[in-house]
């Protein structure tokens, strides 16, 4: 398998991730962005106090957001914040297209007394490209759509595989693409309840390792895919359901 291109986006993203000024300026451009969400908030950069080795922000209130698991939460909390994340998600990916690509939870917290998401770690934030998010656009419009041959297509651009790729192995690919669009299909999806990331990784490690698929994604995908997956997972470890349709339906328009 040829990783090299891969290796390559990696590195160079560590390497964005170490430099802090770097950090604090895409801090202060999706502060800018944020404004319009009422229900987030992103700390300001203190300039004066901020070098390449050091990131003054400053401090807001709140808890880990894996805490909402307890049950002194209620079950409708954890739905409206895991709405909010996917909110935020398609409106990085195609309003903004501009994306913080690290969900995990110790990048958010909560302050139960304001009912706001508090927005941390901007290091791996990246633009997303015109053609990509547009890509990225038909992929869900197609999915939803069940258009199996416009999803071949758009993947073919993409580059998730080759015009000449073996037909057993383009399906498969369109299998996942599909699979990914599940959520969006209806609203009251129950991400919790779920086993969508389980038949994911099945499909994908069929597909490399039966049907010896071994072309990498292209880099360019690679940390977007991070976003929408982990995004994903954030819900279920939330247990939360989801208004998956009414969600993207204003991004599809």
């Amino acid at each position: 398998i040829d990783l090299e291109p891969v290796v390559a986006e990696a590195k160079r993203q560590l390497r964005s991730e170490a430099d802090y000024r770097a950090e604090a300026a895409a801090l202060a451009h999706y502060r800018a962005l944020m404004e319009a969400e009422d229900r987030c908030v992103v700390p300001s950069v203190l300039d004066e106090w901020t070098t390449r080795q050091v990131l003054a922000m400053d401090f807001l209130p709140g808890f880990p957001l894996e805490d909402l698991r307890g049950p002194e939460h209620e079950a409708s909390e954890r739905d409206r914040v895991a709405g909010l994340l996917l909110r935020i998600l398609f409106r990085e990916l195609f309003e903004w297209r501009y994306c913080q690509t690290d969900p995990n939870f110790a990048n958010y917290l909560y302050d139960t007394r304001t009912g706001t998401l508090g927005l941390l770690d901007l290091g791996s934030a990246r633009e997303v490209p015109d053609w990509l998010s547009a890509a990225y656009l038909e992929i869900f419009r197609a999915g939803l759509a069940k258009d199996r041959a416009r999803l071949k297509e758009i993947a073919c651009e993409v580059g998730y595989f080759g015009p000449d790729e073996r037909m057993d192995r383009v399906n498969s690919v369109v299998d996942m693409l599909e699979l990914a669009c599940e959520p969006f299909h209806r609203d009251g999806y129950d991400c919790g309840g779920s086993d969508l990331a389980k038949r994911v990784r099945d499909r994908g490690f069929a597909l490399t390792f039966e049907q010896g698929f071994t072309r990498p994604p292209p880099p360019e995908t690679m940390f977007l895919h991070r976003k929408i997956g982990g995004t994903f997972l954030l819900a279920s470890r939330l247990r939360a359901r989801i208004a998956g349709r009414t969600l993207i339906e204003p991004f599809l328009a």
